[in-house]
């Protein structure tokens, strides 16, 4: 009883509300093992299903109409059948002249290491056409004309020098040439006093005697004296004279390296920019790089005159002949296809790094016209035409199978909608085509996939 007027007591304090809970619906009853029949029917009825969509399939695959077999044929032409040697190679400059990062001349002890750093500050951009005399790249001149300024400082310090020390050995060589006339002059009135020796006591001989001894002694000290400061004096100015020489050849060879900093083309022609290691990969020379004295960084070459290095295997170079007829195609330029001729061969093969392969000939052709698209360092593909032959049936090699009981040599005929085999002989072949000297007629159509 207590409890309960305390419940009420509460919610009545509280201000809430009580109310008995709503019951829930009743779940239908299911007898046990139901849902695995269900799922068992419907597994039986997805296994009927897909049976019947493969059944289905399966027939419709065999009403089906066979795929019909193309059938690759070749008509027999009468022509000339050309023998060729195909080479690679890339396209090269015949008149052209490379920029090489100049040598800068000085002593290396005197200044530091950084006066002689080329670090490109210009440079042509690729590709761009340039006549002689333009401005096609330049090195930072900092550090070099740091070092020049300092060399004309030194040379006009040195050469003040050199002034002062000649003046000081002409005074010295005066001074002394009075000392010594004065030491003479003495002598000679000393002579000249001894000579009133008899009428003169003793003790003014002896003196005048002293007097002579005297002059003579000074005068040949002076004498000595001015022989060792002569030398002396003429040592310092001689060590001047080569400082200053010295100073004045590293300030002809630094006007000459600041001269060198700003290159100018030499012809006309495209600017071909050279490539250097960047990392692991090679990438053209750009303004920033620092360079090696004497490392290629510029090649101008004249478009109009532009030749083919090719390589040939050292088997098939016996085969070829000056001014051989070539025809040149370009990957990279698929459009463009030039004659060519076959202008030097080279007398050595340079033999690879691996043992066991072929040595490679180098070949060169000149094109026998031009391209405004063509620049060096193309790569390039030739068929050097070695022979070309008039047969009046050609047909491809492909076309040809060999008995395997009696190794002849035939080809299937068409004959209307059959093929017919026919013995042939053949003549001279190239990689492509094959010359039948009978057993084939011009216009006869032989089937390729014979065999």
């Amino acid at each position: 009883m207590s409890y309960r007027g305390d419940s009420r007591r509460g919610a009545a304090h509280a201000g809430v509300v009580r109310r008995a809970p709503e019951s829930l619906p009743a779940a239908p009853f299911q007898p046990p093992g139901s849902a695995r029949k269900t799922l068992m029917l419907w597994l039986v009825a997805a296994g009927w299903a897909a049976g019947v969509f493969l059944a289905v399939q399966a027939w419709q695959a065999l009403r089906a109409p066979a795929p019909e077999v193309e059938i690759r044929t070749a008509q027999a032409r009468a022509g000339a059948l050309v023998r060729s040697l195909r080479v690679s190679g890339e396209t090269a400059a015949e008149k052209s002249t490379m920029l090489r990062a100049p040598v800068l001349r000085g002593r290396r002890s005197r200044g530091s290491a950084s006066d002689f750093s080329l670090v490109v500050l210009e440079l042509a951009s690729p590709g761009k056409r340039v006549k002689a005399g333009d401005l096609v790249a330049s090195f930072d001149p900092l550090n070099m004309r740091n070092r020049l300024d300092d060399y004309e400082a030194d040379y006009m310090e040195e050469v003040a020098e050199l002034r002062t020390l000649r003046t000081e050995l002409s005074l010295l060589q005066l001074d002394y040439r009075q000392k010594t006339a004065t030491a003479l002059a003495t002598m000679r009135k000393a002579e000249l006093d001894l000579q009133t020796a008899p009428v003169r006591s003793a003790i003014q001989r002896e003196q005048f005697r002293l007097v002579l001894e005297e002059a003579r002694g000074q005068r040949k000290a002076f004498e000595e004296q001015a022989k060792l400061f002569e030398y002396s004096l003429a040592a310092a100015v001689r060590r001047a004279e080569l400082d200053v020489g010295e100073t004045r050849l590293g300030l002809e060879r630094s006007r000459a390296s600041m001269a060198k900093l700003q290159v100018r083309a030499p012809m006309d022609g495209l600017a071909v920019v050279q490539e250097r290691v960047r990392g692991s990969e090679l990438s053209p020379i750009r303004a920033g790089d620092e360079v090696a004295r004497g490392q290629p960084y510029l090649q101008i070459v004249d478009p109009a005159h532009l030749l083919v290095e090719a390589r040939a295997s050292q088997v098939d170079s016996g085969q070829l002949r000056l001014a051989a007829l070539s025809v040149v195609r370009f990957p990279a330029i698929p459009d463009l296809e030039l004659t060519a001729r076959v202008y030097s061969i080279g007398p050595l093969a340079a033999a690879g790094r691996r043992t066991g392969y072929y040595a490679a000939i180098p070949v060169y052709l000149k094109f026998e016209g031009t391209d405004p698209r063509m620049i060096p360092g193309l790569s390039v593909s030739a068929d050097i035409r070695l022979s070309a032959e008039e047969f009046d049936c050609i047909i491809p090699r492909e076309a040809v199978t060999a008995d395997p009981a009696t190794g002849a040599a035939y080809a299937l005929v068409r004959n209307g909608d059959e093929w017919h085999r026919r013995e042939v002989e053949l003549g001279p072949a190239n990689h492509v085509e094959v010359a039948v000297l009978s057993g084939l007629e011009e216009g006869d159509v032989v089937r390729l996939d014979a065999n």
